[in-house]
C-alpha cells in the first residue's frame, strides 16, 4: 500500500503525506498530513458532509432549533452588507414517488373539474410520431 514513514520524517523530505499504518480514532487505515498529522480519509468524510449541508442549506455546525431563524437572518444581512445576494435555502428536492402522488393527484382534479376534456382527449386515437425518412433507418 504505502511505506511506513514518520510524520517527522515527512516534514524534513517536504511530502504532503505520510503514512504510519496505525488507524485514526475513527477506524481508517490511510495517510495522513504531514501539517496537521490528520486522516486523508476524514477530511474526505469532513468535506463531503460540509458540501452536502451547505447544498441543503444547513449550517456547518449544529444549531438548536430555536437558533436557526436568528442564524439565518445574521447571515443574510451579512451577505446584504457586503453587496451579495441574500442566501436563501433551497426547498427540498422531491423524490420520484412524492412526483407521481403529486401527477395523481393533478389528474384526479383534472377529472373532476373537467371530464368532456378528458373524454374527447381519451376518445381521440394515437397518432404515428413524424419520423424523417433518413432516421428510420436507425429503428
Amino acid at each position: 500500500m504505502y511505506n511506513v514513514i514518520s510524520r517527522k520524517e515527512a516534514a524534513r523530505l517536504n511530502y504532503k503525506h505520510f503514512y504510519t499504518g496505525l488507524v485514526c480514532k475513527h477506524g481508517h487505515k490511510d495517510r495522513r498530513f504531514t501539517s496537521t498529522g490528520g486522516c486523508v480519509q476524514c477530511g474526505r468524510v469532513a468535506a463531503a458532509q460540509y458540501t452536502t449541508d451547505t447544498l441543503r442549506g444547513d449550517f456547518c455546525y449544529p444549531l438548536h432549533r430555536d437558533d436557526r431563524p436568528a442564524a439565518l437572518a445574521y447571515c443574510q444581512a451579512l451577505d446584504m452588507a457586503r453587496g451579495r445576494t441574500p442566501h436563501v435555502p433551497r426547498k427540498p428536492i422531491p423524490t420520484g414517488a412524492e412526483l407521481v402522488a403529486q401527477a395523481n393527484m393533478e389528474i384526479a382534479q383534472i377529472r373532476k373539474r373537467e371530464p368532456e376534456m378528458l373524454r374527447k382527449l381519451e376518445a381521440e386515437p394515437e397518432v404515428e410520431p413524424h419520423i424523417p425518412t433518413e432516421m428510420k433507418r436507425f429503428l
